[in-house]
């Protein structure tokens, strides 16, 4: 291996390193849905790579690859939002918790307030849509790594 081959090696050892800094600073380990962020994480790099390089995108047989990259990507997107991306309930009709007592601790002395036109049944309806969204989403992403994420580098 000559000079140039180890600096460049370690050049791009040191980019992977900060690179993934911020991911791996986050992670405590416990978190089952972290697993999903190092996957987004590495799946921007790859698709990053995919744009960036030439020998890529020249070679329109490729852009498929490049396509599923981006539809798994935007699922994970959902999947690791910190908003609730698969309700259809405007956050202003969401219900309302309304304490009948001045102790904001105390859910005994509590209610859900619902908004008008978004009662109790609209809401588990919403909710149950939402979760369904979820499953599907993260078969979607887990089926595609199953079955495709191999041939990405074929």
């Amino acid at each position: 291996m000559g000079i140039m081959s180890t600096y460049r090696e370690i050049k791009q050892g040191v980019k992977n390193l900060v690179y993934w800094a911020p991911v791996v600073f986050r992670d405590r380990h416990w978190d089952n849905e972290f697993l999903e962020e190092i996957l987004l994480h590495k799946l921007r790099a790859m698709e990053a790579h995919f744009k960036d390089e030439d020998t890529y995108l020249a070679d329109t047989t490729r852009l498929p690859i490049l396509y599923d990259i981006q539809a798994v990507i935007e699922a994970l997107d959902r999947l690791t939002s910190k908003e609730d991306v698969y309700s259809s309930i405007p956050e202003d009709k969401t219900p309302e918790l309304v304490f009948t007592s001045s102790d904001e601790s105390d859910l005994a002395h509590s209610h859900l307030e619902y908004k008008e036109g978004y009662g109790k049944d609209v809401i588990q309806a919403d909710y149950e849509a939402s979760v369904q969204k979820e499953i599907a989403d993260r078969q979607f992403v887990y089926e595609m790594l199953r079955d495709k994420s191999k041939s990405w580098w074929d």
